[in-house]
């Protein structure tokens, strides 16, 4: 009988070290995988940040060509005036248009081969609201307009014409929220070169331009003691 009970005693307390074995590898099996899969998760997060970091780069940079022209009439072209200045050269509506603007009202000297596409933008109601996406053969001739552009401010007109960059959509979004915040007057100014948006939180000369990349970088601007990166 005694047998029995003793035998029945060390069979338990087998059991019962057996499964706290079997229960503590478990644990830290489940343990190491939790923070396998953490770190998996961590890398991948990284990972696809940098990447969407690239991809926007790479997105800025193929637009960096390009112009949209908000304000010009569809379908305004002179076909009198376009033979007399290119007599031998067929040139359609947008790039008249675009010619037109850039050599009569902006002073340059910008010719046929200078773009190399120029559409209308859908989405939006015909008409002076409707932009116009222009590319250029060269940044050396898109820069030299957008430049020229500040002669636009002291136009007198009914339908003002505006140029801007072709903004990545993120961008295009960061550059709207920064207008908003310099609308509240939480902030001095805003503008884009090279498809990036800066901001200014004062016109104090010793306040330098801050480089936008994220909300959350316009957020921390409002702040009392935040700092940002000068271009």
């Amino acid at each position: 009988m005694w047998r029995d009970y003793y035998f029945n005693s060390l069979a338990a307390e087998f059991t019962s070290k057996f499964e706290s074995i079997v229960d503590g590898m478990a644990e830290t099996s489940l343990e190491k995988h939790c923070h396998d899969t953490k770190e998996k998760i961590t890398h991948l997060g990284k990972e696809n940040q940098s990447l969407k970091i690239k991809l926007e780069e790479t997105e800025n940079q193929l637009k960096r060509d390009n112009l949209i022209i908000y304000g010009l009439v569809e379908g305004s072209s002179n076909s009198a005036d376009q033979l007399l200045i290119y007599p031998t050269t067929k040139v359609n509506a947008t790039t008249w248009s675009v010619l037109n603007l850039c050599n009569n009202t902006l002073g340059l000297s910008i010719g046929i081969s200078d773009v190399a596409e120029s559409y209308w933008l859908t989405g939006s109601s015909k008409g002076s609201k409707r932009p116009l996406l222009v590319r250029f053969v060269s940044r050396r001739i898109r820069d030299m307009v957008y430049a020229a552009r500040k002669s636009l401010k002291d136009q007198q007109s009914d339908r003002p014409v505006y140029i801007n960059e072709n903004l990545t959509r993120q961008n295009s979004l960061l550059f709207a929220e920064a207008r908003k915040l310099v609308k509240k007057k939480l902030l001095h100014s805003t503008w884009t070169r090279g498809g990036l948006v800066f901001v200014r939180r004062s016109d104090a000369s010793s306040d330098a331009p801050c480089k936008i990349s994220s909300t959350l970088d316009l957020k921390n601007l409002t702040d009392a003691d935040a700092s940002c990166d000068s271009p």
